[in-house]
């Protein structure tokens, strides 16, 4: 039989961690370590520097969300685009 003490600490190393000891995530960007959101207006981004960056990259379309190409019939046309 287990004494108290080592079924509790068995017990507590199956626990999930609390949110405030999980490991800080790392910015999409840079890598860096990002401040919690409380202390960090750029969340998840690290600075707002590394949120425009990003911003960015998805104007650029250097971001692309996967999925069959789209034909010129299935675009919807802007009503104030004069017609070629």
């Amino acid at each position: 039989m287990r004494a108290p003490l080592e079924y509790a600490r068995a017990l507590e190393d199956q626990r999930p961690r609390p949110y405030n000891l999980a490991p800080m995530p790392r910015c999409p960007s840079c890598k860096g370590e990002v401040k919690p959101r409380a202390e960090n207006a750029a969340f998840p981004f690290c600075t707002e520097r590394c949120r425009a960056v990003d911003l960015g990259r998805w104007y650029l379309g250097s971001y692309r969300v996967p999925g069959p190409p789209a034909q010129p019939d299935d675009r919807k046309r802007d009503p104030d685009e004069p017609d070629q």
